[in-house]
């Protein structure tokens, strides 16, 4: 029988395996019991490594990429953890080599190992304070339960999501970024003893994605690992038999191991983050090389330790490191405060944005609000190119509602214009949009179905006996008005504050209006019961409100209008009878040509809009812009918050997980009515006192229940009417929904100023 003596290395091996067994044995193992920790490196590494090139380069810009390079370490030795962990000494920050030996640590070791940022600032200090609104609004988008510590699951299913530089909103990006902090720290830098449970004492820090990289975030890692340290101690002393590991564990293995001499297991210091440099083989072995079994316990302190100027060398590139990492972000900064400086001097001298009244890019833009009430995410400008403020007007000055053959001119007093069918509509060479790759088949899907609905207003018009000299739909004005001032003074009160409430239908009243529609004959049906003629010339008959407002039929376009106009009346009327606006109303007719892209500011009843109805509420002095706007997904308003500059997407129909498959749509549409209200606002105004760069978008989730695409509309009104720039005044559910679709049935039979025939039976139940 021959035999073989077994290669170096395989014994070597065989007594790691042998050594692994042994620390599996909580009967055989001298220490007892072996220790238990929640602490999994593998979770991170199985998702760090799924992320596409995109993610990465989010995790490098919050300074968080040296978790990328974290090793998969599978079998993690605790009873290696839990010896060094009760000779850590947290007052003097050191670590017990031996009776006369220790070796201290500092935030930059931290830094060193794993590669997380040491900011200057201190999180648990007043640079981390976060109001409970804020708190709120971060679970809401982050998907997380309203209170609680259980986290993680939905920290997770945020990472997983797909997510791209062109295709994903500035919301989703940022909530990967929060996402990822949190993750990373409940399960390797700060991990709980309770499952998919993490206690996040940092949201100041995480909600403007911005800042993350200027807080210590390693000072807060040392802080939880003595707090760690000094529960296992306890336990010792206590003869506890089981003990639960909390702390970052890791980082001591690594940093311990690194400081020590073990001859050729000793690893080179050219790696950065340190923890790269580490591999399970690796650690086995090294830890072997510190293990002594001649005690009834197991002994970690065998080997000898690194010599002083050794420590001291380690120590010394631990802060140039991290100084490094410093500087370079202190190199950012200075460089775009300077190019803001430089924009700012320059702004003077650019007239190429006025000549086409378009924003300016290069208009200075006052400093971002550091505080958390302002809800800011982030500090990113809305993407708005020249070529997206670009109208058809290159190819036509009549808008492409009035077009005709090149043979006959229209006027501007036209009743009758030539109907429109889709085909000629998609024969109009689409304006140009190269802000991002992905918009110009977003936004033309957008014209594409603004211009359906134009041609249907078209065409519904032409069936209408429309009075002389009645401003109509898409009618040009023969020339722009003359700018008005717009002088801020301060914003007006809003009417909750001031205690103004329209009055509502008892139930009673509610109950006899749905059975009056319900029974309602066909010949009254038919019957015009709205003719109203500003800002300009609408009709609509009792059928259609009947099963609009009633029925289950969706809202179209018209009643929309006639709907926004009603309400613009009643809070003259009710709200603000002074005249100081809170919020404006602006009717479908701005948004559909604004997605349509025409040059809207010709068109006469968005003048109206502007100027002559509104000229007596001070439209320099109103806080909220509300704009409904109907979209292939559905109804959906956006609302301007002139003093944060916030532009909140109201949409009945999203829900956290939903607003992730829609936030492509909502991010270009935004941008584009963005562009549009201001060009507005340059055409008729001399000044305006709010610049149109720096806004960020905010996804409210405002709704009880998520509405259907065909639900949306209504829906849709009553958020944007109950909406208080945080939140909803009324629960938005189906039932107040449909109290308020009769509640509008009686607002428009008592609309002022209408010349139609509503029903005097219904005007007497809602008299």
């Amino acid at each position: 029988m021959s035999y073989s003596r077994p290669s170096s290395s395989r014994l070597i091996e065989e007594v790691l395996d042998a050594a692994d067994q042994l620390d599996d044995s909580s009967d055989s193992h001298p220490g007892g019991l072996a220790p238990t920790s929640r602490t999994s490196v593998t979770k991170v590494v199985s998702i760090v490594s799924s992320f596409n090139e995109y993610k990465r380069f989010l995790v490098n810009e919050i300074g968080w990429g040296g978790i990328l390079k974290l090793p998969a370490l599978a079998r993690l030795n605790l009873r290696f953890s839990k010896w060094w962990m009760s000779r850590l000494d947290g007052p003097s920050m050191s670590v017990h080599l031996n009776a006369t030996k220790r070796l201290r640590f500092w935030p930059g070791d931290v830094h060193k190992v794993f590669g997380v940022p040491c900011g200057p600032k201190n999180i648990l200090g007043p640079d981390g304070q976060c109001s409970e609104t804020t708190i709120q609004f971060l679970r809401s988008v982050l998907g997380m339960p309203k209170k609680g510590n259980q986290v993680l699951k939905a920290a997770e299913s945020n990472l997983t999501r797909p997510l791209s530089e062109h295709c994903s909103s500035n919301l989703e990006k940022d909530c990967f970024k929060m996402a990822f902090v949190i993750f990373v720290i409940g399960h390797l830098l700060a991990p709980s003893n309770k499952h998919d449970t993490s206690i996040i004492d940092y949201w100041g820090e995480i909600a403007n994605t911005d800042r993350i990289a200027d807080f210590d975030w390693c000072n807060y890692v040392l802080s939880d690992l003595i707090s760690a340290s000094q529960q296992v101690q306890s336990d010792m002393r206590n003869n506890k038999l089981k003990t639960h590991l909390q702390g970052c564990h890791v980082f001591l293995q690594v940093f311990v191991l690194d400081n020590l001499n073990l001859g050729i297991n000793n690893i080179p210091h050219d790696t950065y983050p340190r923890v790269a440099s580490f591999d399970d083989n690796k650690l086995r072995r090294m830890i072997l090389a510190t293990t002594s079994t001649d005690k009834l316990t197991w002994d970690y302190s065998c080997a000898p330790v690194s010599s002083d100027i050794g420590i001291l060398l380690r120590r010394n590139n631990a802060i140039v490191t991290r100084e490094a990492t410093s500087l370079r972000s202190s190199i950012l900064r200075e460089n775009t405060a300077f190019l803001d400086k430089l924009m700012s001097l320059l702004s003077s001298s650019c007239i190429c944005c006025s000549i086409w009244s378009l924003p300016c890019i290069m208009q200075s833009s006052p400093p971002m609000s550091t505080t958390h009430q302002n809800l800011a995410l982030s500090g990113r400008k809305l993407d708005m190119s020249d070529s997206e403020g670009e109208t058809s007007s290159s190819t036509s000055k009549v808008p492409f509602f009035n077009r005709t053959t090149q043979d006959s001119v229209p006027t501007t007093h036209s009743k009758k214009r030539p109907r429109i069918n889709s085909l000629q509509a998609n024969s109009v060479t689409p304006p140009s949009f190269a802000t991002t790759s992905n918009k110009p088949s977003t936004l033309q899907l957008a014209k594409t179905w603004a211009d359906t609905i134009a041609c249907g207003v078209l065409m519904f018009n032409d069936d209408q006996n429309i009075p002389d000299g009645a401003v109509t739909f898409a009618q040009l004005s023969d020339q722009l008005p003359t700018k008005s001032a717009s002088r801020h003074l301060k914003y007006a009160t809003d009417h909750w504050t001031a205690r103004a409430y329209q009055p509502k239908l008892s139930i009673d009243s509610l109950a006899s209006v749905e059975q009056f529609m319900n029974k309602l004959s066909e010949d009254v049906a038919r019957r015009p019961w709205v003719r109203h003629d500003y800002p300009r010339f609408i009709s609509i008959n009792g059928s259609s409100i009947r099963d609009q407002l009633v029925g289950d039929t969706p809202l179209d376009h018209e009643v929309c209008s006639l709907i926004v106009r009603t309400i613009v009346i009643n809070d003259n009327i009710f709200l603000y009878p002074s005249g100081g606006f809170w919020r404006i109303f602006f009717e479908p007719d701005l948004s559909t040509c604004i997605l349509a892209g025409e040059n809207l500011w010709e068109v006469r009843s968005i003048q109206n809009q502007f100027l002559s109805q509104r000229a007596s509420t001070h439209l320099s002095n109103c806080k909220m812009f509300i704009m409904p706007a109907t979209l292939q997904t559905g109804w959906c308003a956006y609302a301007w918050d002139m003093e944060r500059k916030l532009i909140h997407i109201l949409n009945p129909c999203a829900d956290s997980a939903q607003y992730s498959s829609l936030n492509t749509t909502h991010d270009c549409i935004a941008e584009k009515l963005h562009v549009g209200l201001y060009s507005c606002l340059f055409k008729f105004f001399n000044t305006w006192h709010v610049d149109c760069l720096n806004w960020k978008k905010v996804y409210d989730i405002l709704a009880s229940e998520v509405f259907t695409k065909d639900e949306s509309d209504l829906a849709m009104i009553q958020m944007a009417c109950s909406f208080n720039g945080v939140g909803v005044s009324e629960m938005l559910n189906k039932v107040n929904v449909r109290i308020q679709k009769i509640n509008l049935v009686a607002d428009v039979a008592k609309l002022i100023h209408n010349a139609g025939e509503p029903p005097v039976e219904l005007h007497a139940i809602v008299s």
